[in-house]
This record gives structure tokens, sequence and C-alpha cells, in this order.
């Protein structure tokens, strides 16, 4: 173990990251986020940052992953060694690294619950930010009947395959009500690089979904006229397939109080692995309201 840095998360080496890598495939299925993302680094060379505490790159290794998008800041996932409980030693360490500015506007990407409260409270409580939770399922879907899935038989003029990325990204972000400045270039990079499905009916596109750079599905859209058709399940398991075939754990999350959502995993087969949280700080002087006028 490397120790005196100056900052205790020392980013890891090319010629470690397989090391890592390994570590966090012991941790599957908890990790599936963070070991895809860590497989994604190979496409996304320069926007994926990885980093352990004190420079571990043992089996306790605590792991930090960012990734920068130029619509919601920076994006941050954390594996923890399993049964681990975070202590003052951790807390100080979140608090004194470079690596996370917390005054910019951040995002912890479905961080395991037993890190939400000390992340929260040093948001809160010590940096003084405003700060949203958002409780989730996380949810996986073993690599080997990801593999199974045909799509053999598909009904005449239906057709799958990935999006396109300029045309891709207009449609998933046509109707995505949280797009920002930026959310188009960070989309189109991700269908460039990372697996995506696209659903078209008579050669129209009618449902897509794409594999984010922290690994997990996301943007999964069907157009109205096509609802209530199976194109979401179909879509979803082509991504499974995909993801599979890349080494790739299927896996995505739900809002814990979002009953179709659940419900929808359920259909596919998939897993409640456990729970997690986002957690979403927006600087004061973007937030669209506060407490002062």
């Amino acid at each position: 173990m490397r120790t005196h840095s100056p900052d205790p998360f020392i980013v890891v080496s090319e010629e470690e990251i397989p090391v890592i890598q390994n570590v966090l495939k012991q941790r599957l299925p908890l990790s599936a986020h963070e070991y895809n993302m860590i497989l994604g680094k190979r496409r996304f060379r320069h926007d994926v940052q990885v980093y352990t505490l004190d420079g571990d790159l043992s089996e306790n290794a605590i792991t930090l992953l960012t990734t920068y998008r130029e619509d919601y800041g920076v994006d941050i996932s954390i594996s923890i060694p399993p049964e681990y409980i975070p202590d003052e030693y951790l807390k100080q360490a979140l608090i004194e690294t470079g690596t996370i500015n917390w005054d910019d506007a951040f995002v912890f990407v479905s961080l395991p619950r037993p890190l939400s409260k000390m992340i929260f409270e040093i948001s809160t409580v010590v940096k003084k930010n405003s700060t949203t939770v958002n409780p989730n399922y996380q949810y996986m879907l073993d690599t080997s009947e990801a593999l199974q899935q045909d799509f053999g038989n598909l009904n005449e003029g239906i057709e799958i395959r990935p999006l396109d990325k300029t045309a891709g990204a207009k449609f998933l972000l046509d109707n995505w009500k949280y797009t920002k400045d930026g959310t188009p270039e960070y989309v189109q990079k991700v269908i460039e690089k990372n697996p995506s499905a696209g659903v078209f009916v008579d050669g129209k596109l009618a449902c897509g979904a794409l594999v984010n750079v922290h690994g997990l599905i996301g943007l999964l859209y069907t157009d109205n006229h096509y609802r209530r058709m199976g194109l979401a399940q179909l879509c979803m398991r082509f991504l499974f397939k995909e993801m599979a075939r890349m080494g790739q754990v299927p896996c995505s999350t739900s809002q814990s109080k979002n009953d179709k959502s659940c419900n929808f995993h359920k259909k596919l087969g998939m897993i409640i692995t456990h729970e997690t949280d986002y957690v979403f700080h927006t600087p004061y002087s973007e937030a669209k309201f506060n407490t002062c006028t």
C-alpha cells in the first residue's frame, strides 16, 4: 500500500487497472456498474478516472471512479468491500480529497446505501450544499442468461440494431425532461462508444436505450404511438446481450417508489442486488430556488 500522498485518493495507473478490475469482479454483483465502468475505460480512456484510497490495490480497496459530463458535472461512483462499514478515516479522506470538488455540480451514481448517509452529511453539514438523495434499487441479469436472448422470431416489420449517434440521441432526448446544455453531446459520445439499442417498426425508430459511461442502462424511451407492443422489453433484452458479449454485467436502477419500473425489471427476469442512492448537488448559484430573496 502506498501512503503519505498529498491526496488520500491516488490515481490508479494504466498498468494497475487490471488489478482493480479483478477486485471489482470479485465483488459482483454488488459492484456491477463500477465493474462495467472500468471495463469501458478502454473506450473512454480520457473520460474515466480511477482512484483508490491510499493507493490500496488489495481486495479491501475503496475504489472511486469519476467521469465528467458536460451537462450534470462529475459522475462519481464508489465501490466498497463487502460488509464494510464507513468510518471516520474514510469520511476525512472524502472531505480532504481534491478528486471531488464539493462546490461544483456532481452526482454520486447508485451509491451503496452504507455510504449514502456519510456523503449526505459531508455535502450538507460540512460543505453547506443543498443536496438531494434519490433512493433506488439496483438490478442485474446473469450474463449467461443475457447471452441466451434470441431475436430470431421478431414480428414482421420489427428490427433491432444499435442507435445512430445523431438520430438516436435526438430520439432519446426529445422527450427526456432532464435535458440540459451539454446533454446532446454527452449522449452522442455514449452512443458512439457504448452499447445502445434501437427498435424499429417499419423502418421508424420506435424505442431506444443506451448504456451510460457509468455502466448502467439508461434513457429507455418508447414513442407514444408504439406503446404496449413489448418494444421496451425487446430493447432491454438486446442491450443485455450486447453488454454480456462485451463482458459487462447487464444492470440498471429504478427509483424505489416507481412500482411500474420495478415491475418492468421483474418481468425482464432481473433481480435486485442491493439498495442504492443517487446523491445530487447543484451549486447554489445554479439552483432554481433558495430560502432567501
